[in-house]
């Protein structure tokens, strides 16, 4: 036999698939680097919307312009997500119990108090 097939198989490092997170930031933690910035810009006086508006006044080329403000509209508005129209499943009348309206109105008030 050679040397390779006496070895056991080694393991995959890191956690155990379906082990819940262990360390790192807590949900809802802001990140330092992100508050440690803002911190920095409200102290020095710096106001990003007067920046933008400055900088969009002195722009020449509309096409630029646009794009400029498309991509920047993604930090103001967030994207939305794509909706999947959920739709009732129909039951055929031939499967539905005859009561009459009395009769489930009756129950409705009851339930209802």
């Amino acid at each position: 036999m050679s040397e390779q097939a006496s070895k056991p198989p080694r393991k995959k490092p890191g956690k155990v698939k379906g082990s819940p997170k262990s360390g790192g930031r807590k949900k809802g933690t802001p990140n330092k680097n992100s508050t440690s910035l803002r911190f920095a810009l409200d102290a020095s006086g710096f106001n990003i919307v007067e920046e933008i508006q400055n900088r969009l006044a002195l722009m020449v080329d509309p096409e630029k312009e646009l794009v400029t403000l498309m991509n920047l509209l993604k930090y103001v508005y967030p994207q939305l997500k794509e909706i999947e129209q959920q739709t009732a499943t129909l039951v055929p009348n031939s499967e539905l119990k005859t009561e009459s309206t009395d009769d489930l109105i009756a129950k409705l008030t009851k339930i209802n108090g």
